[in-house]
């Protein structure tokens, strides 16, 4: 497994070929995992957010390779400072992929505090993470999610 990025202007090179790889590895565990908490607008609005590719390539990229595959992923803000995506494919979940993405994302940016808008799926994850929820669960646009903050120490 290789933990890293590849790097252009502050940002993973996506081509044709892995954003698309990117898009499909978020979709499938979107799916999977995360739409069931949804109704049927969040998950339109989740996929017009994941399938605009000019977005996408605004977002810094942390990505897990396996065997030339993408396995996960970690996207940001251009000011480092917010987790906008944050997927890891099913069967190698609980395998450390997004501990060792998150930890590569700490050590590189160096964030005094990264906050996140998590799936209600996702919030033990970030809680092991460090992260601690800000607020209560809340829905916009159909998404849920529970406003969660990391602070370094």
């Amino acid at each position: 497994m290789i933990i890293g990025t590849h790097y252009a202007d502050n940002k993973l090179i996506l081509t044709h070929k892995n954003i698309n790889e990117v898009i499909q590895l978020i979709k499938q565990t979107f799916l999977e995992f995360v739409a069931p908490d949804y109704d049927e607008s969040g998950i339109k609005n989740f996929f017009k957010f994941a399938e605009d590719e000019d977005l996408l390539m605004q977002l810094v990229f942390y990505a897990a390779l396996h065997n030339n595959k993408i396995t996960g992923i970690l996207a940001v803000d251009d000011k480092l400072n917010h987790i906008c995506l944050f997927f890891v494919d099913k069967n190698l979940q609980n395998t450390g992929i997004g501990t060792a993405l998150f930890k590569r994302f700490l050590n590189e940016s160096m964030p005094k505090a990264v906050t996140v808008n998590s799936s209600p799926f996702a919030v033990k994850v970030y809680e092991k993470l460090g992260f601690t929820a800000t607020g209560s669960r809340q829905i916009s646009d159909g998404i849920v999610y529970i406003p969660m903050l990391y602070s370094s120490k």
